[in-house]
């Protein structure tokens, strides 16, 4: 049984398996492992997830981040997005 309801909108997404409520599929992501070939659920707390009370509901987010407004639901985006390196090769002849 889920423990978090909210409206989808925005990035926000509900896990098919485990009926979960997420802040943004990277969230999402978190909580799905592949063990033995399978993809799995694992709990959200066990991947630093807690849950996050609105307007809207409640559903799985990054600790410290409110979600009074829209507009903080971006900042949650923003906290996860990562510096990846540029993996193209750079010729500098």
């Amino acid at each position: 049984m889920s423990r978090t309801q909210t409206t989808l909108k925005g990035n926000r997404c509900q896990c098919p398996a485990c009926k979960e409520y997420f802040s943004t599929v990277s969230n999402f992501d978190r909580h799905r492992k592949t063990i033995d070939e399978k993809r799995i659920c694992v709990s959200p707390e066990s991947v630093g997830l807690e849950i996050k009370h609105g307007a809207a509901g409640t559903h799985w987010g990054m600790p410290g981040i409110a979600i009074s407004t829209d507009s903080e639901e971006k900042e949650d985006e923003d906290s996860e997005t990562q510096t990846l390196p540029n993996l193209q090769g750079t010729d500098n002849q």
